[in-house]
């Protein structure tokens, strides 16, 4: 476990959160006047917003892609959580109008892992999947470390994988990055406990 730590004039409180809090999405705006949350979620699966009741949030008003508000977590119950276009709608306890709903706004919303609902052998949760180092194929059929996934990202009809090259991978690409589509004809295997994806996507010398 973390910690926060708060320090008044007569007392030192802990608050415990935990190590494996997930970055699932952003608080956008209110929504209603009875106090509801706009989030916009970072993943097409919205089924852990959606399911799980149990919330960290992290107050920022920041644009940065990572936080450098050095804020601390505060915990949120959630009483219910439904789709609204590409958007979810969400009470939270305690936020009963418009105004405290707004004081939300900027806000990340983050999750224990653990708390995840659970899928099938074949899926995969797309936090899982950053960092993962990933392989493609030479024309002899001989595997090539071509990058790190830096980003899953969805288009429409399924998941696409940002790999960030590796420097010595000197491909007629030329670029820094690829986005390999994360579907069956391309991806052979995926290895979280080695944090390997292996891939049949050609890279042409």
């Amino acid at each position: 476990m973390l910690f926060n730590w708060y320090h008044t004039e007569f007392t030192i409180s802990i608050v415990l959160f935990p190590d494996d809090l997930i970055e699932l999405g952003r608080v956008v705006s209110s929504y209603g006047i009875k106090g509801l949350l706009k989030i916009y979620p970072y993943s097409k699966d919205k089924s852990s917003l959606l399911s799980v009741y149990d919330w960290w949030v992290l107050p920022c008003k920041c644009q940065s892609y990572h936080c450098v508000c050095q804020s601390n977590f505060i915990n949120y119950k959630i009483l219910s959580s439904r789709i609204y276009n590409d958007y979810i709608l969400s009470k939270i306890s305690g936020v009963v109008n418009r105004e405290e709903a707004e004081m939300f706004r900027g806000n990340r919303i983050y999750i224990s892992k653990s708390l995840f609902p659970k899928i099938e052998n074949d899926e995969y949760y797309w936090v899982d999947l950053i960092g993962c180092k990933f392989y493609g194929e030479l024309e002899d059929g001989s595997s090539i470390f071509i990058g790190e996934v830096s980003d899953v990202f969805d288009n429409g009809a399924h998941s696409i994988l940002k790999i960030i090259k590796n420097h010595n991978t000197g491909s007629s690409l030329n670029k820094k990055e690829i986005l390999v589509p994360f579907v069956k004809h391309y991806i052979n295997k995926v290895d979280l406990i080695d944090r390997i994806i292996l891939s049949s996507w050609l890279i042409e010398y």
